[in-house]
């Protein structure tokens, strides 16, 4: 964002207004639609979607919004955030939940960016490091139980949001794992637990000397 002095964010409703998950024509529309058939729609598809994060309702001026545990942590983290962004960060009016974000002029200034050259080197050690501690998160989360929304609401927020990153690589294991979904986000978490821990063995053990 280096330059900009005020950004503009659309769409970011971090629930689900009228109970609708997605704006019409993003990936889940033509997931669940080629899955769709007589004894199970494509909107009920949705709606089990939605459910199983065991959302809230809640009416406000006139606005029905069904809030969960996940994305009110997407919402806190990114209101947390802009208070460190050398920018005016507004968010246009929608129907999802109002953003608490601080004007320009309550921010702290920052200096100047510079310029620095890495060696590659300290770059891979740098990047080691971070994938490592992700990977040390991911061992570290607590075993799933309950509801979706039971589960995430014992997790704090770096908890939640490591969890969430599974969800996408968890969709491509629920079509061959039987049971809930929980299993297949177990199931994702140990694959990317050994992946991560490979390429950080294999990266580790051939940095070269400088």
């Amino acid at each position: 964002m280096a330059g900009a002095e005020t950004v503009h964010l659309f769409g970011a409703d971090f629930s689900y207004p009228l109970g609708r998950p997605y704006a019409r024509g993003t990936y889940l529309y033509p997931y669940f639609q080629s899955r769709s058939k007589r004894t199970g729609s494509s909107e009920n598809a949705f709606w089990h979607f939605v459910e199983s994060a065991r959302p809230r309702r809640e009416l406000e001026g006139g606005i029905c919004r069904l809030r969960t545990a996940v994305l009110d942590s997407y919402r806190e983290a990114l209101e947390e955030s802009a208070a460190e962004f050398n920018f005016e960060l507004t968010a246009e009016k929608g129907m999802g939940l109002p953003l608490r974000l601080p004007p320009l002029s309550a921010k702290r200034v920052f200096p100047a960016a510079q310029t620095v050259l890495a060696a590659p080197g300290a770059v891979k050690k740098e990047w080691a490091a971070a994938v490592d501690e992700y990977r040390r998160l991911l061992e570290e989360l607590p075993a799933a139980g309950g509801t979706v929304g039971e589960y995430t609401a014992g997790l704090n927020a770096r908890q939640r949001q490591a969890w969430a990153t599974l969800l996408p690589i968890a969709a491509s294991f629920r079509e061959d794992t039987s049971g809930s979904g929980f299993s297949a986000v177990e199931k994702s978490r140990q694959w990317v637990i050994k992946v991560l821990a490979k390429k950080i063995d294999q990266d580790i053990h051939h940095i070269p000397d400088i």
